[in-house]
């Protein structure tokens, strides 16, 4: 039996703390069946993301995802402690994930069966953990319908305050494997959990306190208030295909993920638009002879399906992201992807702040490092060319060929004890103290440069928090933008890459040298097209004249 199903309380927020920490940082917290995840509030690299409390919401928002609770290991009885998300269509609707319908049916179940939720909400979450199987992990949308809801929760208050009574034991049955055949009768099968394991051992732990033969009553209430949650669970998924089973038929559904552009995922487009049976020949080569997580943005997607565009039902979806990582973004096979600029951004934050490599790195590695700090950038263009999105297996495959080059390469860099960033008292710092740092850690030797705007970045970062006393999690930042300022500097491999990822001014907040060069070139053109122009005015007013002297 899988872990998932073993564990009880909080094992999905414990996969989503490693899968946001770096193993490095794993023991910035805990984990126990009894209390669930606690964070080492004292230990000194929390400060890097701003202490317990914050490093908590953080680590909330990022598995705050479609599908989350099982993708970070929920185990099958534990509540899905997520939030549900609502997505705005172009037309103004309402849309959400299936995924997050078992969330809201979870907490309209809680909300309903308050006097008895220890009891009831384990088998409930487990029975909608089943019927979320038929999904098979794949992430579609679907209009969204607070009326419906609202229905169900009276139907199902009402059946609760009127049932009868139906599930009895007989003298033979009051015991454990009584009430745990019972249970198998009313709860379906999940396919990580056939033989009902984890519902035994729950049923285990009330019998060993509450015999069955002494409190016969209290399970019989228990069974029973279980089986009415279910017989109107069942009849309202029966009632409403749309939100619980995958379509092959039905309305254009397609997302626009944006940040600094509009992007249209090709493969989904043709997915949707043949499930809606328009005119997806027009596009189809194309995009089936593309990576399977290339983009096009929306002016594009407009020319390329033409008249169909009005038919399209558009979903506005905003890339989020922490302090530190991208937030998941589901795609159509049941994976999931990040920006291809936070891959490079990820890889930065680990060699720049966790590994602490470019501390006091010896004058003949330094190309090696500036080498190694772009390998991400030139694995993405060479394996996926263009491409804005990443699927996370490819992520994982650039983050262990990274690690696999530094032990080959710089076996004694990676090493060698780092020093940590100072405790900032409450007082903040200043932007001689960002100075001393970088002069500190031996950067400034090999990246002179940096001293050009480091001041420029202090001044930032105290509008971006709209304060003037900057924490020490904010120095690490701050020494991270100098470091990946100064690479890109250096680099018209890195400076091409963030500019086509729109992301040279909005995350370097630097003059981009390809910026310039594309407005210098159009300058260029206009002057030399208004040039010609006059040329031509003056040629035809030189004609005129010579005619009429004739």
């Amino acid at each position: 039996m899988s872990r998932a199903v073993c564990m009880k309380l909080g094992e999905s927020l414990f996969g989503a703390c490693k899968a946001y920490l770096p193993e490095e940082h794993w023991d910035l917290f805990s984990f126990s069946e009894e209390y669930g995840v606690a964070f080492r509030a004292s230990h000194p690299m929390m400060h890097m993301y701003g202490g317990g409390e914050e490093l908590m919401e953080a680590i909330e928002k990022f598995r705050n995802i479609p599908g989350g609770h099982s993708f970070f290991g929920g185990a099958l009885t534990e509540k899905n402690s997520s939030q549900e998300k609502l997505y705005p269509s172009i037309s103004g609707k309402a849309y959400m994930f299936k995924q997050d319908i078992y969330h809201y049916l979870q907490n309209i179940v809680m909300f309903s069966n308050i006097s008895s939720n220890n009891e009831i909400l384990p088998m409930i979450c487990y029975y909608l953990r089943v019927k979320e199987q038929d999904l098979r992990k794949i992430c579609e949308l679907a209009l969204f319908d607070e009326e419906k809801l609202d229905e169900f929760k009276k139907k199902l208050v009402r059946e609760l305050t009127t049932f009868t009574k139906t599930i009895e034991f007989k003298e033979n049955e009051k015991n454990l494997a009584g009430v745990f055949n019972k249970f198998k009768e009313i709860l379906p099968k999940h396919d990580d959990d056939p033989e009902y394991e984890v519902i035994h051992t729950i049923l285990k732990g009330y019998v060993k306190n509450k015999t069955v033969k002494r409190y016969a009553r209290f399970y019989e209430d228990w069974l029973n208030r279980v089986a009415v949650n279910i017989r109107v669970l069942d009849a309202f998924i029966e009632e409403n295909p749309q939100w619980f089973r995958l379509t092959d038929k039905g309305p254009a559904i397609v997302r626009v993920i944006y940040d600094e552009d509009k992007l249209v995922m090709t493969h989904e487009l043709l997915s949707q638009m043949k499930k809606a049976d328009l005119n997806y020949k027009t596009i189809e080569n194309e995009v089936i002879n593309s990576p399977k997580l290339s983009t096009w943005n929306l002016e594009t997607v407009k020319e390329k399906v033409g008249d169909d565009y009005g038919k399209i039902e558009f979903i506005l979806a905003k890339i989020e992201r922490t302090r530190h990582r991208a937030v998941y973004i589901p795609t159509i096979d049941g994976t999931y992807c990040i920006p291809a600029i936070d891959v490079v951004i990820e890889a930065l934050h680990d060699i720049i702040s966790v590994k602490s490599l470019f501390q006091h790195v010896p004058e003949d590695k330094e190309q090696l490092m500036r080498g190694i700090c772009l390998g991400s950038i030139t694995l993405i263009t060479g394996m996926f060319g263009n491409t804005r999105f990443i699927s996370l297996e490819d992520v994982a495959e650039i983050s262990k060929s990274r690690l696999t080059i530094c032990r080959k390469r710089i076996p004694e860099i990676l090493a060698k004890k780092k020093e940590i960033v100072h405790k900032i008292s409450n007082k903040g710092f200043t932007a001689k103290d960002l100075e001393n740092e970088l002069e500190r850690f031996g950067v400034t030797k090999v990246f002179p440069d940096v001293l050009q705007f480091h001041k420029s970045y202090f001044d930032l970062l105290k509008m971006d928090h709209d304060t003037e006393r900057l924490r020490t999690c904010d120095m690490y930042e701050v020494l991270e933008r100098c470091i990946t300022a100064a690479i890109f500097v250096y680099s018209k491999k890195m400076q091409n890459f963030y500019h086509a990822n729109l992301s040279c001014r909005s995350r370097l907040l630097i003059e981009c040298p390809v910026c310039i060069e594309e407005t210098d070139a159009k300058e260029a053109a206009e002057r030399n097209a208004s040039s010609s122009d006059s040329s031509v005015a003056d040629l035809t007013k030189k004609m005129e004249s010579t005619s009429t002297m004739e």
